[in-house]
This record gives C-alpha cells, structure tokens and sequence, in this order.
C-alpha cells in the first residue's frame, strides 16, 4: 500500500503545474458499510458458542450498516487532495440474537478521519472516473448488551455481564475508487468504493472482564452530492 500511494503521488506531480489555482470543493454522501470490521467476527464469534449452551438460540446477524461521509478536496487538473470524516453506526441495524432467553444486542459506531490523495481521468466533458490512497484514523466504540447473561456459560472473550463496553483508536491504510458526473455549473453527484485496511488487535471492555478483537477493516458503498467552485476537468 505504501509503494500505491508512493506511486499516486509521483505520477501526478507532473500533472500539476505549479501557479495554478485549483479547484476547491465539498462532498456529502451516504451508503452502507460492510461487517464493521471486526464486528461480524465478533457475531460470528458469539454463534459458534451458542449451541453449546444447550439451548434454544438466535444467531446474530450483522447486516450492511447505514454510512455518512463529508469530504473537502482541492483539485487540480488530475490529481486531487481530500480530508473526510465519516461516520457509521448500527444504530438503525442493530444487530441482535438470543440464546436461552438472553437476549444479546452489539452497539458499533466508528468515527473515520481519512487522508486520500488520487488521481482522476476524464470520461467525457461532464464525467471522470478516478482512483486513489490514504491513510486514515479511527476510534471505533462497540458495546455488548445481555438481558440475562447467566442464561450461559460458555460466552466467548469473557463476556459475562451485562453490558461491556470497548473503545480503541485505529490507524490504516485505504483505497478508492469512483466515478462523477456534472450535473450543474458548480455540482455533481458521484459514486465511490471503499475498501479500507488496517491491523486488528485485542481490546479490553473498560472493567477490564472482557476483550475482544477490533479493527478497521470494511468496504463501503456511497452516493453524494458535490460542490466544486470552478468543476472545470
């Protein structure tokens, strides 16, 4: 990842001639997130245990996430710079199952501060198509909530009470890619690929009774709208 993004940003200084005034714009967009990292691991985790309570059950199921993203990007001829925070949740998709009346939610949210630099190619005079790398920060929050956790004992990560709560930062690598098309003078709407990766590791719930593993690594799917103060590509 580190040779992609070394190789971005060697093959668009060229482009770039130096005294030009760029182009400066916004995106807002939104979409779905795939399994929240670590999170359908951690679901899947928690179904393979659930037979051995001896039980009925529910396997948990995680569904795509609802994903919101601001960019602002400065844009000059091919090659482009962006700074974006995001935000998903499972706050609508909660994702939830059951295993001998124990009933068991995971809360996720995950804050994303990506850096991308990229390059794009025009299609026609109204669309261009474009590709690009970063690196990115995260804190990511997960929550396990258990109506009545002694209703097993066989709980993986040690997840014994109600309610456990784990939080961590994260740093990673990312790559887009996507297409845009004008739509006025000053907007467009685009569609982007995400696909972002990163080390997980083990983190503690804060009591310190459980831990789990968490990371940053996902997809997601977005559609938006974009502001450019001069969308001359």
């Amino acid at each position: 990842m580190k040779r992609l993004l070394c190789c971005i940003f060697i093959l668009a200084l060229p482009l770039t001639p130096l005294g030009a005034a760029g182009i400066f714009g916004m995106g807002i967009s939104a979409g779905l997130s795939g399994e929240g990292g670590s999170l359908g691991g951690l679901a899947r985790k928690i179904n393979h245990q659930m037979p051995a309570a001896s039980a009925d059950y529910t396997a948990i199921d995680v569904p795509y996430m609802p994903v919101f993203a601001i960019e602002f990007l400065y844009t000059q001829r091919s090659f482009y710079f962006g700074l974006g925070w995001e935000y998903c949740t499972s706050l609508l998709m909660t994702p939830e199952g059951s295993v001998g009346g124990n009933k068991i939610t995971i809360d996720y949210t995950r804050f994303t501060f990506p850096l991308t630099i990229g390059m794009s190619i025009p299609l026609t005079d109204r669309s261009r198509f474009y590709f690009a790398g970063g690196l990115n920060f995260s804190h990511i929050v997960t929550q396990v909530n258990q109506s009545d956790p002694t209703a097993w004992t066989t709980a993986p990560y040690g997840l014994s009470e109600e309610e456990h709560l784990f939080a961590e930062y994260f740093y990673g690598f990312h790559f887009k890619t996507g297409a845009e098309a004008k739509v006025s003078r000053n907007y467009s709407i685009m569609f982007e690929y995400t696909r972002y990766m990163g080390h997980a590791k083990w983190v503690k719930d804060d009591d310190g009774v459980a831990e789990i593993i968490m990371g940053v690594s996902d997809f997601e799917i977005t559609v938006g709208l974009r502001y450019n103060l001069d969308l001359a590509f």
